[in-house]
């Protein structure tokens, strides 16, 4: 025994198969009646030869258990992208944000998570140039974020940032509509040096009633000409003289996605002042359709419903499809197959939180709408319930 161990090689493999069963570097020593610093080396040339492999363990008796709990949910983006992906082939990625305390209101959760997910902007804008934007509060707080974060580089060429949704009269604030959002990033990337197009002035529906008279087909026919006429509408939606619209031409899009049975938001006031029925009225045509909400004013029904009704749409929601002026489901769709097979398009990109928007994003995530998620911790978890149920029921 003691001549093989006069064999500098064997002496190696002796110390580096005793290390890797937890012997200390002492007791190694010992047995083998040489230094330390000769363990040492020894360990450090099995390594250099890959005869020992470094193995990292969590030692999680260091932290509570409590602690411990917290820390595991980070493993949810690979879990979670793994599971989706059985629903959705298209989504390629997932990436949590913290947004606060959960004790906290959506508004206030709001901006810390804004504030962490306005980094994962910046590394999106290099890698895309043009860019679609909708609508809406959790966007327009990105971009506050953003402006706060972002050091300005000079760009060899400008980033292109596409407004997709017309104006909504009944939106709280101008800082939420789409062009506002798409000007907004134009003067934090590009100052102001990028191509500027705009949906100003352009109503998100086209009236079926004014004044309380109701328009007849030709009437509103001669407003959808009105629009198709304007400039910017036509370069993002319509192709003019062989030349592809802007909607054909994206990179990606960065959508927002409506609370379950809240589609629209203060779109439904517009709807209130476009169409004969009252918010309310508007509310349960739509729940009565099986819409469950929006993206980006794209109107989601619930595929269950779809199942049981594959005939059964109603004519309000047949209308109200006809009187949106913004970006389409199939649009989106076009979109979203196209990020599969093109390392140059990140695809559709929705950017959430909070659990109550679950059920809407699902639903656009199993129609295959979605390509990556910007979504909270809260959000994430709610994700996960609704998958555990989808494979119920399928099983």
């Amino acid at each position: 025994m003691d001549q093989l161990l006069d064999n500098s090689e064997f002496r190696m493999q002796v110390t580096a198969y005793l290390y890797s069963k937890q012997q200390d570097q002492k007791t190694i020593a010992n047995q083998l009646n040489i230094s330390q610093p000769q363990v040492s080396r020894l360990i450090r040339q099995a390594l250099d030869q890959g005869l020992l492999i470094r193995r990292f363990e969590f030692n999680q008796e260091r932290i509570s258990k409590k602690r411990f709990n917290e820390i595991k949910n980070f493993e949810i983006p690979i879990e979670l992208i793994k599971s989706l992906k059985q629903i959705n082939s298209r989504i390629t990625n997932v990436k949590i944000y913290d947004s606060g305390n959960s004790h906290d209101s959506y508004s206030q959760r709001l901006i810390p998570f804004s504030h962490n997910a306005a980094s994962y902007l910046q590394d999106l804008f290099a890698e895309v140039n043009t860019i679609g934007i909708t609508w809406g509060n959790t966007l327009s707080n990105l971009v506050d974020a953003l402006a706060r974060r972002y050091s300005y580089t000079p760009l060899r060429e400008p980033k292109v940032f596409v407004p997709l949704c017309a104006e909504l009269l009944g939106m709280a604030s101008e800082q939420h509509h789409s062009t506002m959002i798409a000007d907004r990033l134009n003067e934090i990337v590009n100052k102001r040096n990028g191509e500027h197009l705009s949906l100003s002035g352009i109503a998100a529906f086209i009236p079926r009633v004014v004044k309380n008279k109701k328009l007849s087909e030709e009437n509103i026919e001669l407003l959808w000409n009105f629009v198709r006429d304007s400039r910017s509408y036509r370069d993002i939606f319509e192709e003019f003289k062989g030349e592809e619209p802007f909607v054909d031409r994206l990179d990606c899009i960065l959508t927002s996605i409506s609370p379950l049975n809240e589609p629209l938001g203060p779109g439904i006031s517009e709807l209130e002042r476009v169409s004969s029925f009252s918010p309310d009225d508007i509310k349960i045509e739509l729940i009565q359709s099986g819409v469950v909400g929006d993206i980006g004013g794209v109107l989601l029904k619930r595929k269950s419903y779809l199942n049981n009704n594959l005939d059964n749409k109603s004519s309000f929601l047949e209308s109200l499809e006809k009187q949106w002026t913004g970006i389409t489901f199939n649009q989106m769709e076009l979109l979203a197959k196209k990020a599969i097979s093109s390392n140059d398009k990140q695809g559709i990109i929705v950017i959430a939180h909070g659990k109550n928007k679950a059920p809407v994003l699902m639903e656009a995530i199993q129609k295959g709408i979605v390509n990556q998620l910007v979504i909270d911790f809260e959000l994430s978890m709610a994700l996960k319930d609704l998958i555990k149920n989808i494979k119920v029921e399928s099983n």
